[in-house]
């Protein structure tokens, strides 16, 4: 792409302004850039400025707006950024110091027609300034190549729906850990730390641990390192969705923990596996109306604790769907809605240990009309003559005329005394409640 850095200087009268021309206190009109692209200004101030105030509004798309005294903002480097929505933002800088100032335009999407106002670039302690850039030169940078990995990467192992909110669904035949732990192995290859994109016209950004935005309509996805990595994705504008997914933990090292929050849009978040230690657990939060939240507990492969999934849903028929992950002991899945007419399942996670009784499964649906459906986890089977592990417990409980199932998780397995059932507990004020106890595990 082509930036093009624009020097501006002072001068003590008023000379003919070029098209590109900035004059203290008015504004430059129709603004342009393509997607991904980034537009500089540098600005020269004055002694005796009482504020340098620089705007962005109008037009079309979604620009935005850093600023940096001696030296050229970055995304991951500025003394101003709004973290506004669209193309409307502003710096202020009080009675700023003498030198060097630069304006960044970064564009978020591709847009035209945008307005900048400059007030107070150039100021002497009388009479008036103008601000005009000259030399405009295009000056040849490459493409971030973390921006252009972001999208191959999404691409590759997601398709993506525009909602809204947005969503992501894994190619061929993945899980959602699988594909996201794909995606994070191609960002650390190129030691990337975050980036940013557009896929199918859905803005998507990424981080490694941690990720935010506040752009509406948007993708955020955090994974976790490779050396099991917790995720913290924060979807904070209006219809986007936050994915987050732990990284996976070698020998005894555990499965990192993932969170997704989402203010108005779906929330989905998978905790890390490990094979000796203790999976990773999973919290998604989901606001909104309509939107869903699943969390699933990483598992454990040699006899660690399961991690445990806890999915909240805050908006009006809204679903939840948590599961526990399986290990040694099998994790809890707890899964709440809290508006009207939601739906909450949660599925405990299956104990492999013998003897070990499998996850609970709690399911609340607390608003009226409510639908909550509650799994206990399998009990661990035992092969020594030991007994096996009983069922995991079920509760769930919906609100007034909802309804309430409950199934508790299988017995495990043993060749002289099985397992008993898990247990069922199901409430539903003036609607349905079923209580199903687990069955028991099987003589062999």
């Amino acid at each position: 792409m082509k930036l093009f850095v624009l020097s501006a200087l002072a001068l003590c009268l008023a000379p003919a302004m070029s098209q590109d021309s900035f004059r203290d206190g008015e504004t430059h009109f129709g603004l342009s850039g393509k997607a991904n692209s980034w537009t500089y200004y540098k600005l020269e101030v004055q002694e005796g400025v009482e504020e340098l105030r620089i705007t962005v509004s109008g037009g079309s798309g979604d620009v935005d707006l850093y600023t940096a005294q001696g030296f050229l903002p970055t995304a991951d480097s500025y003394d101003c950024r709004p973290f506004e929505e669209g193309s409307n933002e502003t710096c202020v800088i009080p009675y700023p110091e003498r030198g060097v100032y630069y304006i960044g335009l970064s564009a978020f999407s591709a847009f035209s027609e945008v307005v900048v106002d400059v007030d107070g670039a150039v100021a002497t302690p009388v009479g008036d300034g103008d601000v005009t850039p000259i030399d405009a030169e295009p000056v040849e940078t490459e493409p971030d190549p973390c921006d252009e990995e972001l999208e191959r990467a999404v691409n590759d192992n997601f398709e993506v729906s525009g909602g809204p909110p947005p969503s992501l669904s894994p190619r061929g035949g993945q899980s959602m850990h699988q594909a996201m732990r794909n995606l994070n192995a191609r960002m650390e290859a190129l030691g990337c730390e975050s980036a940013s994109g557009t896929v199918g016209g859905v803005p998507i950004v990424w981080g490694s641990g941690r990720a935010s935005s506040n752009k509406d309509g948007a993708i955020v996805i955090a994974t976790g390192n490779s050396r099991g990595g917790s995720a913290d994705a924060r979807a904070n504008g209006n219809g986007s969705s936050a994915y987050a997914d732990g990284g996976d933990g070698f020998g005894d090292q555990k499965g990192g923990n993932a969170n997704a929050n989402a203010q108005d849009g779906n929330a989905n978040s998978t905790g890390g596996d490990s094979f000796n230690g203790n999976g990773g657990n999973a919290t998604s939060t989901a606001g909104g109306n309509g939107n869903n939240a699943t969390a699933n507990g990483g598992n454990s492969n040699n006899g660690g604790q399961g991690g445990k999934g806890t999915a909240t849903s805050n908006g009006s028929n809204g679903s939840s769907n948590a599961k526990g992950g399986n290990g040694g002991t099998g994790g809890t899945g707890s899964a709440t809605s809290n508006g009207a007419n939601g739906t909450a399942t949660a599925t405990g996670g299956n104990s492999s240990n013998g003897g070990v009784t499998g996850g609970a499964g709690n399911a609340t649906a607390g608003g009226s009309g409510g639908t909550a459906t509650a799994n206990g986890g399998t009990g661990g089977s035992n092969t020594q003559g030991n007994p096996g592990g009983q069922g995991g417990p079920a509760t769930a409980v919906a609100g007034a005329g909802g309804t309430a199932t409950a199934n508790g998780g299988t017995g495990g397995n043993s060749p002289t005394n099985p397992g008993a059932g898990g247990t069922a507990s199901a409430t539903a004020p003036g609607g349905t409640a079923t209580e199903n106890p687990g069955s028991p595990g099987q003589k062999k």
